[in-house]
């Protein structure tokens, strides 16, 4: 009985590591993202800035799969 209960306890840490790991993943993807686009308005002006907006990470995200869409 302990080894099946092991199994059990085991199988579900397993199952939500894996729901869990996305998540973390594209948190880390984001973090990435928006401190690449963070330090290269850094060395921006602010005219430059106001005339080059640029895209959040849903923005770019969405542009990628899009982009993956049209290749196919």
């Amino acid at each position: 009985m302990p080894f099946i209960r092991s199994m059990f306890i085991a199988g579900s840490f397993i199952l939500i590591a894996g729901c869990t790991g996305k998540d973390i993943r594209e948190g880390l993807y984001q973090g990435m993202y928006e401190g690449a686009r963070i330090e290269k308005q850094k060395e921006m002006t602010p005219r430059e800035r106001a005339a080059k907006p640029e895209m959040d990470y849903q923005q770019y995200t969405k542009e990628q799969k899009e982009r993956a869409d049209q290749n196919r």
